[in-house]
């Protein structure tokens, strides 16, 4: 078969996106990729072993300036879609605004539509199209979609084989705080807080994804220290994840998703403008499974991410109870069985 891959905007669509794609490709299937022009630079597709094309596919408008030429930006987005999709078997979207050309030009070529949904609340884009898709994959369990199997998120081989053998109780007390490559202002301010307030942060080791605009600012105000590592970006996440013997983070699927094959216990932020609270929910899911503590959307303060962390850095037991939590809520064979379900249509 040919298949061709949608996916683009953030790591949370593009790194599932690129598990499909290996997969397939290890299936000998021919796969080729779609994603935004602004995606071209993205790691995992930079060295990809498979055809990348790129598109200006544009967001929602926001207001009456975007309204506008929204239809004509549309529109060509759809027609630089055509190609790749006429040549396809069929088209795999992973969800956004990302893949809204591709999957229009995939209904006026009669090709065949599969949609993944990573989040517990279905994005817009997973609503609208549900209706021709010959399936629909979900990460979390969802409601009034049809044709929804809920296989888990794709993930990435380098992250499958760094997890394995992974032993969370054989980790040291390190901490990881991930807030996206451009960081997260709510999570860089409890963090700074957290350690200008707290002594007894000196004593563990601390990862803090604070973004690449932040560097200068976040080390400005919490000084040269030793055991506090910041980066914007990091090619090797895997290696973190390893070493983590909890994770402060957003609750984006990607990110739980590896947190959980990683088996790491979570203390989680939801974006509190996540569309249609869809991180929240996302959070929620990981937190009646008993794998994760919830702080709320609004608070900044260090003080009750400083308790949540004393607790499961203080108490092995009960940090190893979530680190179970979290492995079991991991589903090993997402890519897999998505393959099996798009060869067998």
């Amino acid at each position: 078969m040919k298949v061709l891959v949608v996916a683009g905007g953030t790591g949370g669509h593009i790194s599932p996106g690129c598990a499909m794609a290996e997969e397939l490709r290890r299936r000998k299937h021919e796969v080729e990729f779609l994603t935004l022009i602004k995606n071209e630079s993205y790691p995992d597709l930079k060295s990809a072993t498979f055809k990348v094309y790129s598109y200006g596919a544009p967001p929602f408008p926001s207001g009456l300036s975007t309204l506008i030429p929204y239809p004509f930006r549309l529109m060509r987005a759809f027609l630089d879609a055509i190609g790749p999709v006429r040549d396809a078997d069929a088209v795999l979207g992973l969800g956004g605004y990302p893949t809204i050309p591709a999957l229009l030009a995939a209904l006026v070529l009669r090709k065949k539509i599969f949609l993944c949904e990573q989040n517990a609340i279905p994005g817009q884009v997973t609503r609208f199209f549900a209706r021709f898709a010959a399936q629909i994959f979900a990460t979390f369990p969802v409601v009034n979609l049809p044709r929804v199997s809920v296989v888990g998120n794709p993930v990435r081989a380098k992250l499958r084989s760094a997890a394995a053998g992974h032993s969370w109780a054989d980790k040291s007390k390190s901490i990881l705080i991930l807030g996206g490559s451009q960081g997260a202002r709510q999570l860089n301010e409890m963090m700074v807080g957290l350690f200008l307030d707290h002594a007894w942060t000196e004593k563990y080791t601390w990862f803090l994804q604070c973004g690449e605009n932040n560097l200068e600012s976040v080390r400005a105000k919490i000084g040269e220290r030793s055991n506090v590592t910041l980066f914007g970006f990091h090619a090797n996440i895997q290696e973190l994840y390893r070493q983590a013997h909890v994770l402060v983070s957003r609750s984006g699927a990607g990110i739980l998703t590896e947190a959980m094959l990683f088996g790491l216990p979570m203390v989680l932020v939801p974006l509190a403008s996540s569309k249609d609270g869809h991180q929240l929910a996302n959070a929620r899911i990981c937190e009646h499974a008993g794998a994760a503590q919830v702080i709320d959307q609004r608070d900044s303060s260090p003080d009750r991410l400083a308790a949540i962390l004393q607790e499961l850095l203080g108490d092995k037991t009960a940090a190893g109870k979530m680190a179970e939590a979290s492995r079991k809520l991991f589903h090993d064979n997402a890519a897999a069985r998505i393959a099996e379900a798009i060869e067998a249509t």
